[in-house]
């Protein structure tokens, strides 16, 4: 457990401390903004700006924050990278956003205390699983016929 403490309650805490703020500080002055502008009959409208708005700003604001605070360590950096290649048309959306996490991890001074020590012993286990599940089709298949 002490391997990922950090990455599961530190960080996502100090990134959600920030962004809060940022919130918070935007919806002070946003939401008054837009419904002195928009009137109240609009309130609807208001607050779905609203909640894009938060929702559009998670990624740009919270996750390169998580990765500032040591989220990411460069196991989980590599999937992401990889998870990027496969979203097709996305890619466009997504390697940005690989690219602020990227910033974020490289200028982190927390990412000594967000190593997963047992990556590469998951990985030998997924590749074993993947044997024997394969393994067990064949023999299934042999069977069969």
């Amino acid at each position: 457990m002490e391997g990922i403490a950090w990455q599961v309650f530190v960080a996502p805490f100090l990134a959600g401390a920030c962004y809060w703020i940022f919130i918070w500080f935007a919806a002070y002055g946003i939401y008054p903004f837009l419904r002195t502008t928009l009137g109240d009959e609009l309130i609807v409208v208001t607050t779905m700006l609203i909640v894009v708005f938060v929702l559009l700003t998670a990624f740009v604001f919270y996750f390169p924050l998580y990765a500032f605070f040591g989220g990411f360590d460069e196991y989980s950096l590599n999937v992401y990278k990889k998870a990027v290649a496969l979203t097709g048309p996305s890619i466009i959306i997504t390697w940005p956003f690989y690219k602020l996490f990227t910033w974020g991890y490289r200028h982190s001074p927390f990412k000594k205390l967000a190593v997963i020590p047992f990556t590469a012993q998951a990985d030998r286990e997924v590749l074993e699983l993947a044997r024997l599940r394969l393994e067990g089709r064949t023999k299934a298949s042999a069977k069969a016929s």
